[in-house]
C-alpha cells in the first residue's frame, strides 16, 4: 500500500513539476516556491503521523498533497536559482550551490533523521528538523537576490561603448 501511495504521488509529482514552473512564470517564482514551502511545513506532522491513523485514503492524499508542495519548490528552483547570478558567472555558481546544498542537506538529512529516531525513539524530533528546514528555506528564499538579465549585460556593454 505504501508503494501504491508513494507510486500514485510520484506521477502527480511528475505532472504538477510542469504546472507549478508554468505557475511560477505566470505569479512569480520566489511566490509559488514560498508557497510550496509553507504547504510541506504544514503537511509535516501528517506526512509522519498519517500512518497511526489506518486510513489508506489519508495516506494518499497526504503523500499527494506533500509531492504536489514540493514540486512548487522545485518546478520554479531552476529559473531562481539562475536569477541569483549574473550570466557571466550562472553556470558554475549554480552548479556549485545546487551539488553543494544537495549534497549536505541531502545526504545528510536521513542520516540525521535516523540518529534523531534512535536517540529518542520519537518520531517528533524527526519533524522538527523538518520544520526547521522548512523556514531556513523559507528565510533563503525571501532573501535571495534575483538578478534582471537585460540590467546586468547593459551594465557589461557600457563600458566597452565608452
Amino acid at each position: 500500500m505504501i508503494l501504491s501511495a508513494l507510486s500514485a504521488a510520484s506521477l502527480v509529482e511528475l505532472a504538477f513539476t510542469f504546472i507549478a514552473a508554468h505557475f511560477g512564470d505566470r505569479f512569480g517564482r520566489i511566490r509559488v516556491v514560498k508557497f510550496g514551502v509553507i504547504g510541506m511545513a504544514i503537511l509535516a506532522v501528517p506526512q509522519f503521523l498519517v500512518f497511526d491513523w489506518g486510513n489508506e485514503t489519508a495516506i494518499f492524499a497526504v503523500f499527494i498533497l506533500m509531492r504536489v508542495a514540493i514540486s512548487s519548490i522545485y518546478g520554479p528552483a531552476a529559473t531562481m536559482l539562475a536569477q541569483m547570478f549574473p550570466p557571466t558567472a550562472r553556470y558554475t555558481s549554480v552548479s556549485l550551490s545546487y551539488q553543494t546544498a544537495g549534497a549536505i542537506f541531502g545526504g545528510l538529512s536521513p542520516l540525521v533523521s535516523a540518529m534523531l529516531l534512535q536517540a529518542t525513539g520519537s518520531i517528533w524530533p524527526v519533524i522538527l528538523l523538518l520544520l526547521a528546514m522548512c523556514a531556513l528555506n523559507f528565510i533563503c528564499v525571501a532573501v535571495a537576490p534575483q538578478r534582471n538579465d537585460a540590467e546586468d549585460l547593459a551594465r557589461e556593454v557600457e563600458p566597452a561603448h565608452q
